[in-house]
């Protein structure tokens, strides 16, 4: 009965028939084959003050194979005051992955990030800049303002001594000029 059934709408079975014999191998093919393996890793710091900033390491990737992400200092990884989000799904079939460090901003161009795959390696370092472009770098020789006026005091103050011990040597020389010649006279 449900056989007959079935059988009696011929127009639906021969799409049926159609879909299941051509469409879903296809389907099942697209499913099935491997994305192309794509890594992105990106670089770039969030100023926290004039002194410190959070460096984040912003890695996208469809490759399966990722051994390991790391921050890294002067080449060495830096394993102290990591934090780690993800990995996150991202929608196209990649995963996020988010390291994060709060850095000093005493020198530019050592830190950076390393991605370990199976077949390869890839490292980026911070060129310094926020993730939108802007230079963050300023305070590599940003002193306090009692320093730079403790500076300036001094350099006044040693300005003035060496004026005066100029000013001095003069007078004394010409002192000595008038009464070389004060003794001429008197003595002709």
């Amino acid at each position: 009965m449900i056989k007959d059934s079935w059988n009696s709408y011929e127009a639906q079975n021969y799409f049926f028939g159609h879909f299941i014999n051509e469409e879903c191998p296809e389907m099942i093919h697209q499913i099935k084959r491997e994305v192309e393996k794509r890594t992105d890793l990106r670089v770039f710091a969030n100023p926290v003050d004039r002194t410190k900033a959070l460096l984040k390491c912003h890695v996208t990737s469809t490759d399966k194979s990722v051994r390991s992400v790391s921050l890294t200092e002067d080449g060495a990884p830096k394993a102290n005051w990591i934090t780690v989000t993800g990995p996150l799904p991202s929608g196209d079939g990649s995963v996020i992955l988010i390291l994060t460090a709060e850095v000093p901003l005493i020198h530019p161009n050592i830190y950076g990030c390393v991605v370990q795959t199976e077949d390869r390696t890839i490292t980026v370092m911070w060129d310094g800049n926020t993730l939108d472009g802007r230079e963050i770098l300023y305070a590599t020789v940003v002193w306090p303002l009692w320093k730079i006026l403790t500076i300036v005091t001094f350099s006044c103050v040693f300005l003035l001594i060496c004026t005066k011990a100029v000013v001095l040597k003069h007078n004394k020389k010409i002192k000595r000029r008038r009464k070389r010649e004060f003794q001429e006279v008197r003595d002709k």
